[in-house]
């Protein structure tokens, strides 16, 4: 059951009614229940203890709780931005896509790679990342970085491992476009040419750039 399922059936329930009480605590609990429905599931529990002709105002002194909690959603630092310069950095994004694209691409077809370019990119997008709280786009980024400076890695993986950067960045800045922000379970799939594929934390605000 979700906090707003939860909500919604206390609303609608008759708290004169103990099995119907009873019935909603059970089917609250089952399942894994998220810590906002289990704090409701204790209050509901405390309301059953009340008398009867008092726990109509505990119940709804407990939703205008829950609702206030459920209202203070944390800022992400990335949405504090102003959108000029989200703009520039989602922008940023997308051009060292561009540019890993074409690299490999080159590479493939017998060019070298510009180890020490690559690295300067990196290195400077994490540091522009980690300024906005992207945590994701820093550890990405970070892999790859390691992996550019390792003198005994094989140079014929970077081209794949580059491309697969490049397809996880602009997953990243078409996300971050509508206001949510990449997560990566396993950055280290980038060494392996297998990026984990971007995850999105929906909670924030849509902010459109």
């Amino acid at each position: 059951m979700t906090p707003g399922d939860l909500a919604l059936s206390l609303m609608l329930l008759d708290v004169a009614d103990d099995a119907a009480c009873a019935a909603l605590l059970a089917e609250a609990r089952g399942g894994t229940p998220t810590p906002a429905v289990l704090e409701v599931v204790a209050g509901l529990e405390r309301i059953l203890a009340m008398p009867v002709a008092a726990r109509g105002a505990a119940v709804a002194d407990l939703l205008a709780a829950f609702d206030a909690a459920s209202r203070e959603v944390e800022v992400h630092p990335f949405h504090a931005l102003a959108p000029s310069i989200a703009g520039e950095f989602v922008g940023g994004l997308r051009s060292a896509a561009e540019f890993l694209e074409r690299t490999a691409l080159a590479a493939e077809g017998g060019e070298p790679l510009p180890l020490a370019l690559l690295r300067r990119i990196c290195h400077t997008l994490k540091g522009e990342a980690g300024m906005v709280g992207l945590d994701a786009v820093v550890a990405v980024l970070h892999a790859i970085e390691t992996r550019l400076a390792d003198d005994n890695s094989a140079p014929e993986a970077l081209p794949g491992t580059l491309l697969a950067l490049s397809s996880w960045l602009v997953e990243a800045a078409d996300g971050l476009v509508v206001g949510r922000i990449p997560v990566v379970v396993a950055p280290e799939d980038v060494l392996a040419d297998t990026v984990e594929r971007s995850v999105h934390d929906a909670v924030v605000p849509a902010v459109v750039l």
